[in-house]
Formats: C-alpha cells, structure tokens, sequence
C-alpha cells in the first residue's frame, strides 16, 4: 500500500484494500516531521478504529484526518517554540498527569466537602466497630442527640469553636452532667483526630480552644465498717472473685483497673507488699498487706509470675467489675434514694 500525502504538510494516509469507511476506502493516518535534524513519525491508525477522546471532543475534533492535521500543528508549533510537548509520547504523558492531577484535585475537594455526619456514620464508627469497641452506641447516641444538630451538616474540615461552644451551651441548659459533656467533645476529637490521620483535616481539633467544666470526681461517701462487713458478706455469699476484688480494694485503696492488671510477680507474701504498675498518677505504687489481705491471697492458688490474679473466663484482662457489686449494693439499700453520682457506692 503506498502513501497518499494531504494538503497539510507532514500528513500522509494509505488506503486498506477493500475495507470501507463510509462510502470511500478506510484510510491509515500518519503524520511526520523533524526535530533536530531527525526524522519523527507517529501512526495514528485506520479510521474504522479510531474512537476519540473527551480532549478530542473538546476541540472539536470529529475524524482521525482532523486528529492528525491538529496534531501535527501542535508539535510543529511546539517545535518551534521549544516548548510544550514535542512527540505523542509527551503529549500522552503530559495528558496522563493532567488527568491524575485533575482527579487528584476532585477527589481533594470531594474528602474537603465530607460533612462531619457522613465520616461520623461512614467512616469512624465501621473503624471502631472493626476495632472491637465497646462504646459504639453509646458514641452514636450522644452524636446523634448533641453532636449531629450542631455540626451535622457542616464540612468537618470547617469545623470551629463557634459550633462547639454551641453544643456546649446547649447540653449544659439541658442540665447534662459534666462527664456526659466531657464525652461529646472526646466524640469529636476522636473523630477529629482519625480524619487527621488521612490528610482530611491539617491542624488541630477546635475542641482544645473550648474551654469546658472540670469533673467533680471526690467522693463525698463512704462506707462505714458496719456496711463494708455488711458488702463482704453479701458478695462472698455470690461471687468469690468480686468479694476478693471488693476486699482487695477496701484493704488497700485499690482502683479496679490496678487489680483487673496485678499479676502474681507483684505480690509478696514474704515481704507482705503489692506492687500496682501504671497507676492513675502514672507511677508504680507499693502497698503493704494487713493481716487480712496476707490470709487472702494465701487462700488462692497461685500461678505463674505473669499470670493474671484476676481473669475473665477466658483468662484474659477483666474489663470491668461485675454486675454482681451493684445488685449487692442495690440489695442493701446503700444507694437508695441518692441521685448525685458522688453520693454512691460504686466499684471504680
């Protein structure tokens, strides 16, 4: 088959022998030209299978013979300036990163645009949830009945102490306790703090400009000998584990969180001590044993130095108290009556 040159210089085509194109024969287009002294040709292809991009419609562009002309003006032009992309290679990839840089860009202002409610919904509580966390309905009904009303529908990369401070407003006229409200801010910042992680957002969580109550956690009870014997009987009567917990606690001041963690390597028996690691203050604290609490743990049967004294059932960390403390306490009648959290008996 031999070329057939066009009116544009640089732009030639050869005819199939019998395909059609049309009402006349398919044409195969090329175009060539030099750069440098050197001889440049790009084939395009036949016009039966060409199929044109959305930059061709763009221009205008409706037949391969049109694709070609336009191409071999551009790079001629380019060629002369010196600038711009001089070969369908560069063009390509010129074409290539002004695409992923466009898509890119969407993609940036679609993540800029998520409402606070949609990477609540969409993002964080699956993440939690794949995570094992226990506090998920909890999470949901505070966003959903404080959260979400205020900062719902707004951007959460324009989120901001105005809204804040509107929740905060609004949960204390409706008579919330102070750790309820410290719970619906610790929602957004860890919200805020993952939509971090993934560039959604760049500074800092709003919520360290909003300044919020303090939280009264001084106990103003608690128990009299007589109750404490009283508690001890009860749970020994129900649960050896949580009547040991309680007794541990009582005798030594104990939180449940240091006990649910003590493993055997730090009680001794022969110096009469226990050591709690990572306590509330962040340091090791050693505690020497009664007479009472000595005779306790001589009554259990030991294990490994690093196996826990406390377990769940399957052996693992206890994660909280059991709900049998708080029916023995319910039974007595030490929290009847009483509506301040600071007035209770509670394991904590």
């Amino acid at each position: 088959m031999k070329w057939i040159k066009t009116g544009f210089p640089g732009v030639r085509y050869r005819e199939h022998k019998t395909r059609k194109h049309g009402i006349r024969k398919d044409r195969y287009f090329s175009v060539r030209w030099k750069i440098d002294g050197k001889d440049r040709e790009i084939a395009l292809g036949w016009e039966t299978e060409w199929t044109p991009t959305e930059e061709d419609e763009r221009l205008g562009i409706e037949s391969l013979s049109d694709k070609a002309y336009d191409l071999m003006k551009e790079l001629k032009t380019n060629a002369r300036r010196g600038d711009g992309p001089q070969s369908l290679r560069e063009k390509r990839k010129l074409a290539e990163e002004r695409r992923k840089a466009e898509e890119a860009g969407a993609e940036a202002r679609k993540r800029e645009e998520i409402t606070f409610s949609d990477y609540f919904a969409k993002i964080y509580l699956p993440a939690m949830e794949a995570k094992g966390k226990k506090s998920i309905p909890v999470e949901r009904a505070i966003f959903d009945k404080w959260l979400s009303p205020v900062i719902g529908s707004l951007p959460i990369c324009e989120l901001g102490g105005e809204q804040l401070r509107q929740i905060r407003k609004n949960m204390q006229k409706a008579g919330k306790a102070t750790r309820t409200l410290h719970y619906a801010f610790a929602v957004v910042s860890q919200t805020w703090t993952m939509a971090r992680r993934e560039k959604i957002v760049q500074r800092d969580c709003p919520t360290r400009d909003v300044e919020l109550p303090r939280i009264d956690n001084q106990k103003n009870r608690a128990l009299t000998t007589e109750e404490a014997h009283l508690l001890l009987d009860k749970l020994k009567a129900k649960s050896r584990q949580v009547y040991e917990l309680a007794y541990l606690s009582l005798y030594t001041g104990a939180r449940f969180s240091e006990l649910a963690g003590l493993t055997w390597r730090r009680v001794s028996l022969g110096e009469g001590s226990i050591v709690f690691r990572n306590t509330k203050s962040g340091k090791d604290r050693t505690v020497f044993m009664t007479e009472g609490v000595k005779s306790l743990f001589v009554e259990m049967i030991p294990g490994r130095p690093d196996d826990l004294i406390f377990s769940d059932k399957q052996g693992g960390r206890l994660a909280s108290v059991s709900n049998t403390f708080d029916r023995a306490v319910s039974d007595l009648g030490f929290n009847k009556g009483l509506s301040d959290p600071r007035d209770k008996i509670t394991f904590h």
